[in-house]
């Protein structure tokens, strides 16, 4: 019983060191194809577009909020010692943070991109224009005609 419990704890070990060098493989990866535009050059896209850094920023979302639950799953077959716990969290501390500041950049792009957009239609809306979209000198004509 006692060898069992040995060998899941260190395939359990050896498993989290899998997924965490995994996760971080998917990282680098994803930042390198987003962030670095590798994907124009991979892929024969003409640019990286909001779709795609929306996408990508989810995925990543979605797997560091997995983290936790892989680190709790594969805790139940160690020992209740705090440190093979602490090993495990170790593996996937890395990548957690990883994904923490790809995320931020990711986010910043998109801020970058919408606050782009913004300004130029903001431009393109003259106050003349805007007020006769939103019916103001047809009421100050009503206004002043009485």
């Amino acid at each position: 019983m006692n060898q069992k419990r040995l060998t899941l704890a260190s395939n359990a070990l050896r498993t989290a060191h899998s997924i965490g060098k995994l996760l971080q493989l998917f990282n680098s990866r994803t930042c390198s194809l987003v962030l670095g535009a590798g994907a124009r050059h991979t892929s024969d896209l003409k640019s990286i577009s909001a779709k795609h850094l929306c996408v990508s920023a989810q995925s990543i979302r979605m797997i560091k909020d997995l983290i936790p639950y892989i680190s709790a799953a594969l805790q139940v077959f160690l020992s209740p010692t705090a440190t093979r716990a602490d090993e495990i969290m170790g593996e996937f501390m890395p990548a957690y943070n990883d994904f923490t500041l790809h995320l931020k950049e990711i986010i910043s792009k998109l801020s970058a991109i919408l606050i782009t957009r913004t300004k130029t239609h903001l431009q393109s809306i003259t106050p003349r224009t805007f007020f006769t979209v939103v019916g103001v000198k047809k009421e100050k004509k009503e206004k002043k005609e009485k």
